[in-house]
């Protein structure tokens, strides 16, 4: 019965020292406010998918079917308005 007891405590103890550490880890960490507001990386009509970013994380590979189209694959500048096509299937 005394493991047992003991046991108990332990788990207790280490619970609330997670939950601890976790509420100051919040506190010492904010979200920059870029995170906050999303913005989007398209406004092409039609329809996009699959996105993927570039290792740098400066450039957007996806694919854009626009209406009664075929998917073609695009890449975008992150922060640039023009879209450069890739697949000329």
């Amino acid at each position: 019965m005394l493991w047992f007891s003991a046991a108990a405590l332990c788990l207790l103890a280490v619970g609330a020292r997670a939950l601890y550490y976790e509420a100051h880890r919040l506190r010492r960490e904010p979200v920059p406010e870029a995170l906050r507001s999303p913005v989007p990386l398209t406004t092409d009509p039609g329809f996009q998918s699959a996105p993927t970013f570039s290792p740098e994380g400066t450039r957007v590979a996806y694919t854009w079917r626009e209406p009664g189209q075929r998917a073609k694959i695009y890449v975008k500048l992150i922060g640039s308005s023009e879209p450069v096509k890739v697949d000329d299937r």
